[in-house]
């Protein structure tokens, strides 16, 4: 039997928790084939947050952390355990850190199955550890600017810097065996975390597709307390975009190392802690000293200025220009244009208060909680929006604030919406484009004197904007909400596929007295494991509303076919696919939108319903077009396989029927004895 093991990275804070989490989610396929399972369950951003929430009491719980106590946390991971079929599961999260209810952790892993458990814990030395937390905690508006005030209240509770006091817990419910601990320290220990851990998980061979990356970087002073302000304004929502922003200008800065204290102070403080941290190293490492030994710092600034000597203007006018110049931050930010500091180099304090409280409104309008952010620019297109969602329409105002809905939900944010007006009503068009840009959607809208077909609209869109990842969003259909991110994350990590699905639901809708009607929903391709070309040679299997896929692979294949009136979604699926594999990811994050009770020709119905004629009539002719240039070139390419595909299409949905049954009673033992023996 395989033995099970459970990592628990408890992600102290400000030890290089962010880029270890960054690379286990970036890699996550990967860390799957090694057999370690890095879960979706009670994912916040790139860490399992939610689900550290979980074994927190309600006055510990961090106020970021939107654990949902109503979920069935504990099935969840079992099911997704239970798919995977990995032997070692790795959770990691600072809100680990401020768990109170240790016993219940352990009780969970042992009910998935974990008996073998190791809590892995990372320290730092104590006077640089408080330096970089108080700095994180008064960049987002937490506290004011008094480190004094800070480390009297550290040093007095004891909080979380006693490293003994801190596991003592941890040891009492799982072991002094169970405790692996590891140094971030330049001297003596890691300079980065994250090839130890990895030793740890017994993944080495992963190290080397590590690439050491800054995270959370040092700012310089005046963009340090430009972040507190606008923070502190904006409700201490940290928002990843624009520290992204003051990072940038930070590293152009070159500034010498940020400090609080000085020598003095500093000697004085380690000496508190000689005595703990000897502890530390004789009962966890095996040695005495566990820190490098403090001998300064070259050229060290202290950064003790008052906030009425600041000057702003440096910074506020870098912040501004970037936002000009990079379409993916417009709509965040259009109320920095508003603000009059931002016209004077030598802007102080007073003004700079003054603006910000005047527009306060616009503040939370655009400038709303995205603390990820950052981690959706991409960072070879900083010019562009990492996904173009190209949204064709003509004259259906009804369906319009669904596909609003069905975008500004999207927990991925890195998007521009662009919104093909295909010669029809400009108003309702600009209207919903309108309410797009108040949820700070950055969108744009093209209106076509004339309409030439819904391929040359979808060219049209990709043609005017500008991203690494593009997808259609039809006025009709909607999305799950993680839809983008999932999607985006897959593609991020695996660099040679054009392009990847979601399953699709059907949903059966009417329209009555002008208004959308919901009817029924059934799954509609929930059985796909993998996307075959002789498969999608006899027809399409998935709806572009559940397809993404990359700007390069779409310029490969010349874009879609403006000659075809239908079957345009198909062919360009077919040519994206003689490229290279579309992968499947197995979630229900597409909804594909039927109307089946509409007269022929109506304006709302489906191509694939009220135009059903002229889909037969092109299924021949496309079909008979290619098969004609295979015979005229003498070869044997996609109109062959599509001839042959005709032939098989009774088998097929002979093959479907199965699936469908064997997908709807995965315990009937005949329907998967019958799939089996006939191999559909």
């Amino acid at each position: 039997m395989i033995s099970k093991k459970a990592f628990v990275h408890i992600g102290f804070p400000k030890t290089g928790t962010t880029s270890l989490q960054a690379f286990f989610y970036q890699h996550r396929a990967d860390f799957l084939r090694h057999g370690v399972l890095y879960p979706e369950t009670g994912r916040l951003w790139h860490a399992q947050h939610e689900l550290a929430g979980l074994f927190q009491s309600e006055e510990k719980r961090l106020y970021w952390v939107k654990t949902n106590l109503e979920k069935p946390y504990l099935q969840m991971l079992q099911e997704e355990l239970q798919d995977s079929r990995n032997s070692t599961l790795i959770l990691s999260s600072e809100a680990f850190t401020f768990i109170d209810k240790h016993g219940d952790l352990k009780d969970f892993l042992n009910k998935c199955g974990f008996q073998d458990i190791e809590i892995v814990c990372v320290f730092k030395r104590q006077d640089l550890w408080m330096e970089s937390a108080f700095t994180q905690i008064y960049k987002i508006g937490l506290v004011d600017f008094n480190f004094k005030a800070y480390l009297d209240s550290q040093v007095n509770r004891q909080k979380r810097i006693d490293y003994i006091s801190y596991l003592e817990p941890w040891e009492k419910v799982f072991g002094k065996e169970s405790i692996g601990v590891e140094i971030l320290d330049h001297e003596i220990g890691h300079k980065d975390i994250v090839p130890p851990v990895l030793n740890r998980l017994g993944v080495e061979g992963m190290v080397h597709k590590y690439s050491r990356e800054r995270h959370n970087p040092a700012l310089a002073p005046d963009a340090l307390h430009y972040a507190h302000l606008i923070h502190k304004e904006n409700g201490n929502e940290l928002l990843g975009w624009f520290l992204q922003l003051l990072e940038e200008y930070s590293e152009q800065q070159r500034n010498p190392k940020l400090i609080f204290l000085e020598n003095e102070e500093r000697e004085n403080l380690l000496g508190k802690y000689n005595s703990i941290n000897r502890k530390l190293g004789e009962k966890y490492l095996g040695r005495e000293t566990v820190f490098s030994d403090f001998e300064g710092f070259e050229n060290p600034v202290m950064l003790c200025p008052e906030l009425h000597d600041v000057d702003f203007g440096p910074v506020c006018l870098y912040v501004m220009n970037e936002i000009k110049k990079r379409a993916v931050f417009r709509q965040k930010a259009q109320w920095l244009e508003r603000l009059q500091y931002l016209e004077n180099q030598n802007a102080r304090i007073e003004d700079f208060m003054k603006s910000l409280k005047r527009n306060k409104k616009k503040i939370s309008r655009n400038m709303g909680p995205d603390s990820q952010g950052m981690d959706s620019v991409d960072p070879g297109n900083r010019g562009c929006s990492k996904v173009a969602i190209i949204t064709r329409t003509k004259n259906r105002p009804i369906m319009l604030p669904r596909v609003l809905r069905s975008i500004g939900q999207q927990t991925f944010k890195d998007f521009i919406w662009v919104l093909v007006n295909d010669s029809g009503d400009w108003k309702p068009i600009e209207e919903i484009a309108e309410q797009a840009e108040e949820l700070g959607i950055n969108v744009k809208v093209l209106h076509r004197e004339k309409s030439i077909g819904m391929e040359a609209a979808s060219n049209d869109g990709v043609r005017q904007s500008n991203s690494q990842y593009i997808v259609i969003h039809d006025d009709d259909d909607t999305w799950e909400a993680e839809f983008l991110e999932r999607t985006v994350g897959y593609l991020d990590e695996s660099l040679n596929v054009p392009g990847v699905i979601t399953w699709s639901n059907r949903i059966d809708e009417n329209i009555e007295n002008n208004c959308i009607r919901f009817s029924g929903v059934s799954p509609y391709n929930h059985w796909l494991k993998n996307v075959y070309l002789s498969d999608l040679a006899i027809e399409n299997r998935f709806p572009p509303i559940s397809f993404l896929f990359r700007r390069s692979a779409y310029e490969a294949v010349g874009g879609f076919d403006e000659e075809l009136p239908v079957l345009g979604d198909w062919d360009f699926h077919l040519k994206i696919l003689m490229k290279g594999d579309i992968h499947v990811l197995p979630y229900v994050l597409a909804n594909y939108h039927f109307r089946v009770n509409l007269e022929k020709d109506n304006i709302y119905g489906n191509t694939v319903t009220s135009g059903v004629e002229k889909h037969i009539l092109y299924d021949a002719i496309y079909r008979n077009r290619k098969l004609r240039e295979d015979i005229k070139n003498g070869t044997s390419g996609i109109g062959s396989l599509l001839a042959l595909g005709q032939m098989f299409r009774r088998t097929n949905h002979l093959s479907d029927v199965f699936a469908r049954l064997t997908h709807a009673s995965h315990s009937n033992r005949l329907l998967s004895f019958i799939r089996k023996v006939l191999k559909v």
